[in-house]
């Protein structure tokens, strides 16, 4: 319970420490093997699913904010998820029923542990592909397909039951449709920086730009809506805007970009509106000052250039980061570079603020959504045991 509030936004390796401790007591406590069975209290056995589930949570957001490997291993524990049912239930002789489909008391923090599930399956198979640096096209899409797989499922079995009337289920809503949506990025965006298969680049860009610009519109809305306002406070535990980074890049990339209205808005929520500066000099002055920030990183944490990267004129100076990061201009240092982008097309210069307008609205998935006119169960079935790879599937029992 004090990790929680404490794993947010700002991650350092102070958390990093205390959650790996967390973690050795669960384990001690036995939290990390499933107490199902006939003599066990089921409320004991829900209390215990969901304290595991959030503790493996904190592991892979600790994970991402320090960069080690998460410390749970997938074969060291078998803990099921937690049932969907409403707390009252327990209370009733006939708790033991099969789960609800619809929103219950436990739906909100389950649709977190779902994504947090394929999350590490993620991070198994992105290993698998990888065979001496090289990555294999085919095997990158059999993942995808994994990946879809599960999207749909969670969609259908949860957050297509959700009313956005109600103010939490909106912010349900959200934060699975933000964890969703944050797979594809979290699963091609590596492949995205190197020197992979054509086809592969082509049609991975064009993924992760509409990724990171649901993810980006998805934490804007949990920010921005005056009903989400009671739990506004854990929004960055869920994400950061690491992913406007790439957007950033991808307009200076790419001007014509069709999504550079999207984009634009989201930059103006995350960076600030420059309300006396034009798009070719906010997108200037943004890098600047990424880059700026950067150089001070690196100089505090004495970052030093390795040997494979110093460049040809042998400097290895610790301050100099030319063999590190260099401009295909002229190499010179990223605080001493100013891009030059030419905008030929119209930019809206009068986009307010997101955060001063109206709260943004959940963002829709193409192919994800269900069809209320159709039915809701013909194609998808619950996971099976071996859904994830860990020998067991979400708790029903």
């Amino acid at each position: 319970m004090h990790q929680m509030p404490q794993c947010r936004a700002e991650i350092s390796r102070s958390h990093t420490v205390y959650v790996g401790a967390l973690i050795r007591l669960a384990m001690c406590a036995g939290l990390n093997r499933d107490a199902s069975g006939p003599n066990m209290d089921p409320v004991d056995c829900q209390v215990r699913r969901l304290l595991w589930h959030q503790i493996c949570c904190l592991d892979l957001l600790t994970a991402e904010g320090q960069g080690p490997q998460p410390v749970i291993r997938d074969d060291e524990f078998d803990t099921r998820l937690p049932r969907n049912i409403n707390d009252d239930a327990f209370d009733r002789p006939d708790n033991k029923s099969v789960p609800a489909s619809g929103w219950t008391d436990a739906t909100f923090s389950i649709i977190r542990y779902e994504c947090c599930m394929v999350h590490r399956l993620i991070s198994r198979q992105r290993l698998a592909t990888d065979n001496n640096g090289q990555t294999d096209l085919r095997d990158l899409k059999t993942v995808q397909y994994l990946v879809s797989v599960q999207k749909l499922r969670i969609e259908h079995q949860y957050l297509q039951y959700l009313d956005e009337a109600v103010p939490i289920q909106r912010c349900a809503k959200l934060v699975g449709r933000l964890l969703t949506t944050r797979f594809d990025a979290i699963l091609f965006h590596q492949y995205s920086q190197f020197d992979v298969n054509l086809e592969l680049q082509t049609d991975l860009r064009e993924t992760l730009i509409e990724s990171c610009l649901t993810v980006c519109e998805c934490a804007v809305a949990l920010e921005t809506d005056p009903e989400l306002a009671p739990w506004a406070w854990y929004a960055g535990a869920h994400h950061q805007y690491e992913r406007s980074i790439f957007l950033l890049m991808e307009i200076h990339r790419d001007p014509y970009s069709p999504h550079a209205n999207r984009i634009n808005r989201i930059l103006d929520h995350v960076f600030g509106t420059y309300p006396n500066m034009g798009s070719r000099e906010r997108s200037r002055r943004l890098l600047q000052i990424l880059a700026e920030e950067f150089n001070k990183m690196t100089q505090m944490r004495k970052v030093k250039t390795s040997q494979s990267m110093t460049s040809d004129n042998g400097s290895s100076s610790p301050n100099d980061l030319s063999g590190m990061v260099s401009t295909p201009e002229d190499g010179q240092q990223w605080s001493h570079w100013q891009p030059e982008v030419n905008y030929s097309h119209g930019y809206n210069h009068d986009l307010p603020p997101v955060n001063s307008g109206p709260w943004w609205p959940i963002p829709n998935l193409p192919g994800m959504l269900c069809d209320p006119s159709g039915s809701q169960h013909d194609e998808y079935t619950d996971p099976q045991h071996d859904e994830y790879g860990y020998g067991m599937g979400p708790g029903h029992g």
